[in-house]
């Protein structure tokens, strides 16, 4: 894929996201607030009117930016165009369980559905989704690990496996948005920051190995839409937002980095280039674990960020730190492409 397709996405995204915002800020604010008006608010301060939904516009944009890449890249034949609708098709259940779940929030109709429940429909997805990809002959079931160790079949154990890896990026995504959809616990603009500089560093990864086949070129696309997307997005979600990403959105964005992850096979750089995420995750259950065993606190947030933001760290700086973290994730996520594509191969 060259420079000018990968350009063609961007600046698409770019401009459809901007005008995908214009346009449903006050339609999602109606849902919210009953009031019809093209207001979107005061850019530097909240009203409290702020609607969620944002999936819901990064679903819009990303398949329009996938939607150019793979005319340019893959014209109408070839299976990489089949996986791509895939993704879309799965792309858009993940927004559509969010958007369920925001539409009950902001009007006010309850809590959303038991997190069991949520659960159970993510990894039935996930795993439906792999097994549609192996019946279209897309199958990766080796696993690399670091220090020239080889690699991992995992054979008949890795439709179930990787179903529930995804369903846990699905929800550190989200955990790293904001637990439950509680907009007063997340970072304004933080996880869409991070989908962000993952999929520049996982499409940034893939170019530097130079390799294209296996279903990298279109991992490397995937992270080309969902930065696109990100970014068109963070122009009205960063901090005062405007549009909140909801849980249609953290799902959306847990949903690119899954796709990345099984079309590149790269399990390991994964997780380097979403470092920020993992962490928050880690603490988040490490902060659990706690609690439960001496009812004590260690941290004061539910997360990593929920903890900076209560000590009085801004949402700037909290960004800031966790891109500086991020970047040099991002280096290691194309180390170890690089390492997969010159020395194991």
């Amino acid at each position: 894929m060259d420079w000018r397709i990968r350009s063609a996405v961007l600046l698409a995204e770019l401009a459809a996201g901007f005008v995908f915002g214009r346009i449903g800020i006050p339609f999602f604010r109606r849902i919210k607030t009953g009031k019809a008006e093209l207001y979107i608010g005061d850019r530097f301060k909240k009203d409290g009117s702020e609607p969620r939904f944002g999936g819901a516009v990064m679903l819009l944009t990303a398949l329009i930016g996938l939607l150019i890449g793979c005319i340019s890249a893959f014209g109408r034949d070839g299976s990489d165009l089949v996986y791509a609708m895939l993704c879309a098709v799965f792309f858009i259940f993940l927004t559509a369980e969010g958007i369920f779940e925001d539409w009950q929030k902001d009007t006010g109709r309850g809590i959303g559905a038991k997190r069991s429940y949520i659960f159970i429909f993510r990894l039935t997805l996930c795993a439906g989704f792999l097994i549609l990809l192996k019946l279209f002959g897309f199958e990766c079931a080796d696993v690399l690990l670091p220090f020239r160790l080889g690699y991992i079949h995992l054979g008949a154990a890795y439709i179930p496996l990787t179903a529930l890896f995804m369903t846990l990026i699905i929800s550190v995504t989200e955990n790293h948005d904001c637990q439950r959809g509680v907009t007063d616990t997340g970072v304004d603009g933080l996880c869409v920051l991070t989908v962000m500089l993952a999929g520049l560093g996982f499409a940034s990864a893939l170019s530097a190995a130079g390799v294209s086949a296996g279903g990298k070129e279109l991992a490397s696309l995937i992270g080309l839409c969902a930065a696109g997307s990100c970014s068109a997005l963070l122009f009205w979600c960063i901090s005062p937002s405007k549009i909140y990403p909801g849980q249609s959105g953290s799902s959306l964005m847990g949903g690119f980095v899954c796709c990345m992850t099984i079309f590149s096979g790269l399990h390991i750089a994964a997780v380097l280039a979403f470092l920020p995420a993992f962490i928050d995750g880690a603490c988040s259950l490490l902060q659990r674990l706690v609690y439960k065993k001496s009812k004590k606190l260690l941290f004061k947030g539910a997360s990593l960020h929920g903890h900076l933001k209560k000590i009085g760290w801004g949402d700037y700086k909290i960004m800031c730190v966790s891109a500086a973290v991020q970047i040099i994730g991002c280096a290691g996520a194309a180390a170890f492409a690089v390492y997969e594509s010159r020395i194991i191969i």
